[in-house]
Order: structure tokens, then sequence, then C-alpha cells
């Protein structure tokens, strides 16, 4: 493999290392974002539909939208 391969969504960047098990390599997820919430898990649980996102901490989304209609 070479830096810029694609597997799937992501883009291979550079080879880290290799072991007994195999090779280890750096790759870019192009939804890895600061401004994007990690989604963990989708599901329905008699009849409850939910969804698995990271916790982050700071300000709301209520508190931020009411902040810039001020």
């Amino acid at each position: 493999m070479e830096s810029g391969t694609r597997l799937g969504p992501y883009e291979i960047a550079s080879r880290i290392g290799a072991g007994g098990m195999g090779e280890v390599w750096s790759a870019k997820d192009k939804l890895n974002h600061p401004n994007i919430c990690t989604l963990y898990d989708v599901g329905n649980e008699s009849g409850v539909d939910y969804l698995v996102m990271e916790l982050l901490e700071g300000e709301t989304l209520a508190a931020r939208l009411e902040r810039l209609r001020e």
C-alpha cells in the first residue's frame, strides 16, 4: 500500500509499523472533524429508536442558537 490509497471511506496516510499480527497504518476518515459529533450506534429497542453519540462538553446547541439570535 502507499499513501493516498483508499480503503472504503478511509485514505491511507502512512505505515506506522509491523509485527507478528500484521501491519499498522495511519489513515484519515473524511468525517472526523471537531465540528462533527461522533455517532457510535443507531438502533431500535422495543419500538424506541435511539442514537448513541459522543458526549461533548460545552455550550448546548439551543443556547448557541439563542445567543446568535440576540
